[in-house]
């Protein structure tokens, strides 16, 4: 983690300290005090990879919260930050297929 060039390291350590806080939350079972953790991590997230962790996250808590509809909207949003790599990579390996001899 490389904080100088970030131009916000302090938002970026506060997500990144939401985020573990969240995180240990799930693991000891406190689901409904991970949610609002996470939605915290997710307003201060300022980076990519941290961004990545705290929506896939929030969609897992959400789900076993029984909150499907809210968790399909940041599943989405986890696809749409996804699609730029995806891209990069030559698009979706799914249903594509291959003569491998």
């Amino acid at each position: 983690m490389d904080n100088a060039r970030s131009p916000r390291p302090e938002r970026r350590t506060h997500a990144e300290a939401y985020l573990t806080l969240a995180t240990l939350q799930v693991q000891s079972g406190d689901l409904a005090s991970a949610e609002p953790s996470y939605r915290r991590a997710l307003a201060l997230s300022p980076a990519d990879d941290v961004t990545r962790a705290v929506l896939a996250g929030l969609v897992d808590v959400l789900q076993r919260l029984g909150k499907n509809r809210q968790a399909e909207i940041f599943a989405e949003k986890l696809t749409k930050l996804d699609e730029p790599k995806l891209k990069e990579a030559g698009g979706s390996r799914v249903g594509k297929v291959e003569n491998i001899e």
